[in-house]
């Protein structure tokens, strides 16, 4: 932050969200799980990002298969995924 950067958090447990919310007011957190929507978030990052990153978060979650799927929404255009 404060270095060019657009960041932002996705967080699926509400108080998680508001925890996060409180500690790091200059990010942006979104209260969403993979199989949600994600175009909150580009109302406010319209260009998308050039990654994602996603830790400890695969193994609880019932389709894993979703996560990559929620990822790719959320990047720029052209930006691919390996």
């Amino acid at each position: 932050l404060g270095r060019g950067f657009s960041v932002a958090g996705v967080e699926y447990d509400a108080e998680g969200c508001r925890i996060a919310r409180e500690a790091y007011p200059e990010i942006d957190f979104y209260n969403l799980g993979i199989e949600d929507d994600p175009s909150p978030i580009l109302i406010d990052h319209e260009a998308g990002f050039d990654v994602v990153v996603s830790t400890e978060v695969i193994e609880h979650v019932y389709s894993p298969i979703k996560l990559p799927e929620f990822a790719r929404q959320v990047l720029k255009p052209g930006v691919t995924s390996c």
